[in-house]
């Protein structure tokens, strides 16, 4: 076993222990009649005010207080167990009043960003050590930025690759219309072609011919041969045709 599973289940079971601890003692208090509320939410301040420390220890790492790195277990440890001391202070039940309400909010919002932050501490550097080079740390600022402009440009060249697709839509749908109308001009040019072919027939003319105007076919007597014009007066020669005179 490492020394780091050892100490995980050397720092859990001292946190079950307390919790088992504090439960029954808090049992023991309200078979006696008496209320543990108290005696749980003093904890619970305690507690919090523990996991507060840390912060302050971290701004005076010469103090001679402890290594960070027991003080950072101890700061876990207590962190997750303040959440069974929650528990047994409000049992299953939310607050009633507005300053429980919000201080119930406070202290959930506080335990996840802790819980997350755990989870943070836990995997980030697996992900750095599989980056095959060392991350600095003075270097994080500057290639976050770096990666911000990349995602920045990667945005706007998606924002403008989508708005040319919808003018590209747009136009598409112009020209499906304007096809659209051609092909119905052009159906109703082929109607009025036919139409126009049918009104042109020579049997309907001749028709409409006889009926509205009293025409009728040219009959045999009424065709003739040149001889039949008459000749002008004065031709220039003899026997030459004349003009026919109007």
């Amino acid at each position: 076993m490492t020394f780091f599973a050892r100490r995980r289940i050397v720092g859990a079971a001292v946190t079950l222990t307390a919790l088992v601890g504090m439960w029954l003692w808090a049992e023991r208090m309200e078979n006696r009649l008496e209320s543990s509320s108290y005696f749980t939410g003093w904890l619970l301040l305690t507690a919090i005010i523990a996991l507060a420390a840390f912060q302050l220890r971290k701004k005076l790492p010469a103090a001679p207080l402890g290594s960070a790195a027991n003080w950072l277990q101890v700061h876990i440890y207590v962190g997750l167990g303040s959440a069974g001391l929650y528990a047994i202070h409000a049992p299953w039940r939310w607050p009633n009043g507005v300053l429980e309400t919000i201080l119930s909010l406070l202290y959930l919002a506080t335990f996840a960003s802790g819980v997350i932050g755990l989870y943070w501490t836990r995997s980030l550097p697996r992900r750095l050590s599989r980056l095959g080079h060392e991350v600095i740390y003075e270097q994080i600022g500057a290639q976050r930025h770096r990666i911000q402009e990349r995602a920045q440009a990667a945005i706007l060249s998606a924002v403008a690759l989508y708005a040319v697709k919808q003018e590209t839509r747009v136009a598409l749908a112009e020209v499906t219309a304007l096809e659209q109308s051609i092909a119905a001009q052009e159906s109703e040019i082929a109607l009025l072609k036919a139409e126009l072919a049918n009104r042109a027939r020579p049997d309907r003319i001749a028709k409409l011919a006889r009926t509205h105007l009293g025409m009728k076919p040219l009959s045999p007597g009424q065709l003739g041969g040149i001889d039949k014009l008459p000749w002008r007066a004065g031709a220039v020669a003899e026997g030459a045709p004349a003009s026919v005179v109007p």
